[in-house]
């Protein structure tokens, strides 16, 4: 997983090989990696998003759901695993980890 806070402080992006999410203080997005630039696709989520969003239903994965669960599955054993799951669950504020960085 790699985290990355816009130079603005605005957006923070969790990204594992090439899908993440981006997230802002009151929404977030999937993002994907097209041609060396991270680019978001999909429907915005307005935070907190609930958990069932974020797990499988009958219609499958939401892809928020999906980036998620590849973010989390590159993170395995990294202290910040549940970092972003936390962010858009709305278990910790925006404002709390971007100004940790």
């Amino acid at each position: 997983m790699v985290k990355t806070i816009s130079s603005d402080g605005v957006s923070i992006d969790y990204t594992a090989a090439r899908v993440g999410v981006r997230v802002r203080c009151d929404a977030c997005r999937p993002i994907i990696l097209e041609r060396g630039r991270w680019n978001e696709y999909g429907v915005p989520y307005a935070l907190p998003v609930k958990e069932k969003e974020l797990t499988a239903s009958k219609t499958g994965f939401s892809t928020l759901g999906s980036n998620l669960s590849q973010v989390e599955e590159s993170a395995v054993g990294d202290a910040r695993q549940a970092e972003l799951r936390n962010l858009l669950t709305g278990k910790i504020p925006f404002e709390n980890v971007s100004a940790a960085a």
